[in-house]
């Protein structure tokens, strides 16, 4: 557990960036799947 709140935000931060990259590749991925399946 974070012993202080400063901690536990930054942790929190952390795991938000995790998911936005995360969700950002998927997309990526999703888009460049679909361009070529048009083709």
């Amino acid at each position: 557990m974070a012993k202080t709140k400063q901690e536990k935000v930054a942790r929190n931060n952390k795991i938000g960036q995790y998911i936005a990259i995360a969700t950002g590749l998927y997309y990526l991925g999703k888009m460049i799947l679909d361009r070529r399946q048009k083709k």
